[in-house]
């Protein structure tokens, strides 16, 4: 979260972000002075983590709002967009189970997706956590039920495990519908 402006000359604006500092340039000089989306956007400048900006380019793992990701749309659309993707994140987010997560709809339809990697809820997508899933893997407790779910079962721990995909997998054992023959089922292919 930007916690910290200051005005340099040579058009830069110097950020203090989570205990570092960025020297990022201004588009036209403004950007950094709005502190409302629809201005912000509206005066050709990007809107991230509450904060106006020059770019998109100029932040990453954060979702970002201006008219180069929404070449056809207007400032208010573009804004209201963020609300309801803030929305979808705040409902995702508080979901603190596979199962409640992957049941909850999002504002436009979509479900939430879980994240086994780091054990949370949210939006969907890839990031840097890994890829989110609708379906719940590691709830199966044995290798007919988790594959019936579309997952893949590793015999190879104590007691077996399921897991979203055998491409998390290295060096052991891994059984999923994905790489077994066209026709086989899910008994066939945890009976071998």
């Amino acid at each position: 979260m930007l916690q910290k402006t200051m005005r340099l000359a040579f058009s830069f604006s110097f950020f203090f972000v989570n205990s570092f500092y960025f020297l990022l340039p201004i588009a036209n000089g403004q950007c950094g002075s709005y502190n409302d989306c629809s201005i912000c956007v509206d005066s050709n400048c990007a809107w991230a983590e509450g904060w106006c900006m020059a770019t998109c380019q100029m932040i990453a793992d954060a979702k970002c709002y201006g008219f180069e990701k929404f070449p056809e749309s207007t400032a208010t659309q573009i804004c209201e967009q963020k609300d309801i993707d803030q929305a979808n994140s705040r409902t995702c987010s508080s979901q603190k189970d596979c199962s409640s997560c992957t049941q909850t709809v999002q504002l436009g339809g979509a479900f939430c997706e879980w994240y086994d990697s780091g054990e949370f809820c949210s939006t969907g997508g890839c990031n840097l956590a890994g890829c989110g899933s609708s379906v719940c893997c590691t709830s199966a407790n044995d290798c007919t039920s988790c594959l019936e779910n579309n997952c893949a079962w590793v015999p190879e721990s104590a007691f077996g495990s399921c897991e979203s995909s055998c491409d998390v997998i290295a060096d052991t054992s891994c059984y999923s519908e994905e790489y077994s023959p066209e026709g086989e089922t899910a008994a066939d292919i945890c009976g071998r």
